[in-house]
């Protein structure tokens, strides 16, 4: 089954910007959120993707629809929060957002840039289509990869788990794009075997996991507590 569903940039960006504002506030210290001007962050535009190509990032480039959400996302300050198993948010702001951004110019940067490239072209995250905004990317076979579609307007939530530690077992309601036959679940194109939610459906689910595992977390301490007394 394939649906598609048409986007909003309004209501997606408001409902990042919901989850994202509740994990901050269930998980306190450590991951406070730094939300955009009215205007969206002026750092996200096309001047900084050229550099950061040239740096060997975002190589498929982004579509305007991409690029205006994630101008318009706030972002966690900390550097590395894990939301998750294995699970962290993606750094679009500390890319775009570096003071210091510029072309590579000794050649110890452009032979770094060069490798970026290389490396870019074999992990999984860097073979998604310039339409997709990452949210959370996975670690290598383990963790979650949530990906905003803004071309059709859904959310893909790729598990690296295969399934067999997945934090959700509601699947998604609009169904797989590609049949499994068509795509390699390990290989670079794995995203296409992705469970594909609604925007409003995968975002109400996920308050609800991250309330889940934050409550389990709670109890993990209290036991351990009674443990010492």
């Amino acid at each position: 089954m394939s649906t598609n569903e048409e986007y909003s940039h309004d209501a997606t960006v408001a409902a990042v910007t919901s989850l994202l504002t509740y994990v901050s506030e269930l998980y306190g210290a450590g991951y406070e959120l730094s939300y955009p001007p009215p205007g969206g962050w002026e750092c996200f535009n096309r001047d900084k993707l050229r550099l950061l190509q040239e740096h060997g990032k975002y190589n498929n480039g982004l579509t305007d629809r991409a690029l205006e959400l994630m101008r318009h996302m706030p972002y966690f300050l900390n550097d590395d929060p894990e939301l998750m198993y294995f699970t962290q948010p993606a750094y679009h702001y500390q890319a775009f957002c570096r003071p210091d951004l510029k072309p590579p110019e000794s050649e110890l940067e452009k032979k770094n840039a060069e490798e970026n490239k290389i490396v870019s072209r074999e992990t999984y995250d860097q073979h998604l289509p310039p339409q997709f905004v990452v949210l959370t990317y996975a670690q290598p076979w383990k963790g979650y990869t949530i990906i905003v579609d803004t071309e059709q307007g859904c959310v893909r939530f790729w598990d690296r788990y295969d399934g067999t530690a997945s934090v959700t077992k509601e699947r998604g309601d609009l169904g797989y794009e590609y049949d499994e036959d068509e795509v390699e679940e390990s290989g670079p194109e794995g995203w296409k075997l992705a469970d594909r939610y609604r925007i409003p459906t995968f975002f109400d689910l996920w308050r609800r996991e991250f309330l889940r595992i934050a409550n389990a977390a709670q109890e993990w301490n209290r036991e351990l507590e009674n443990k010492e007394d």
